[in-house]
């Protein structure tokens, strides 16, 4: 996962490093957990949509920070890893 992550990191821009070895590590351990690659490629998938709407409204209006798709983001994953546990927690 640690491996798969940089390489992930290294094929986007320098600016999004931080981001993208973060959301990397959170669909690497999706996918760890489930053992389903269709949930990190989905979450992927929204996680660039998002970003690209969120880049619209910046052009559009120039009102959205740059801060706010990070905010967002964090809050997905964490909704999603509290998902995932109670997934978990009711096979058990």
């Amino acid at each position: 996962v640690i491996i798969s992550s940089i390489l992930f990191m290294l094929v986007h821009h320098p600016n999004q490093y931080a981001l993208a070895i973060c959301l990397s590590l959170f669909f690497g351990f999706i996918y760890y957990k489930t053992n389903n690659i269709i949930l990190p490629i989905l979450l992927h998938l929204i996680a660039n949509n998002f970003s690209t709407f969120i880049q619209f409204l910046q052009y559009k209006f120039d009102t959205v920070t740059i801060y706010l798709p990070y905010v967002i983001i964090i809050l997905l994953i964490v909704s999603i890893s509290i998902c995932l546990k109670k997934q978990v927690l009711k096979r058990i």
